[in-house]
């Protein structure tokens, strides 16, 4: 079944962890749409991980948005991607799981594949225990802002 057939909401999925840098950039991004007031159907969720158990909130939307940071150069630099299921299977003992990976879940679980994106900062800050980057942290409005655009473009 396609986002079509489906006429789902839009899911905005944020995630990393906090304790790592800009690794929390995209927790950090779903936290600050959580207080907006977004548009009608659209739902945030904050997770430090992804894991298969978000398969079935990702089978239920539309269309599903992933906000995440990355190693990578420029700092600062936002990438955007559109996502489709991995192919092969996650392995058993499996924590955290990719993007692509939840949407091939979503698809053999309930039969669903919502059109998916990736909203992706690049950094070079991932220690432990330190804070945001001058860059992650300018680049956070800016993440906030593309995911919400994206998610209007998107909503019912």
């Amino acid at each position: 079944m396609t986002a079509t057939e489906q006429g789902g909401a839009v899911l905005i999925i944020g995630y990393g962890n906090t304790l790592r840098g800009d690794d929390g950039l995209g927790l950090l991004a779903a936290e600050r749409l959580m207080g907006l007031e977004l548009p009608a159907g659209v739902r945030v969720m904050a997770r430090h991980q992804l894991a298969l158990e978000l398969a079935e909130d990702i089978a239920n939307a539309g269309v599903v948005i992933f906000l995440d940071a990355r190693a990578g150069s420029p700092p600062g630099q936002i990438d955007y991607t559109e996502l489709e299921p991995a192919r092969g299977k996650p392995g058993p003992l499996e924590h955290h799981v990719e993007p692509g990976v939840l949407l091939a879940a979503a698809e053999a679980i309930y039969g669903a594949t919502p059109r998916a994106f990736l909203l992706t900062v690049r950094s070079d800050s991932f220690e432990p225990g330190a804070p945001l980057s001058e860059a992650g942290e300018a680049s956070l409005p800016e993440l906030v802002e593309r995911a919400l655009r994206l998610a209007r473009e998107h909503a019912a």
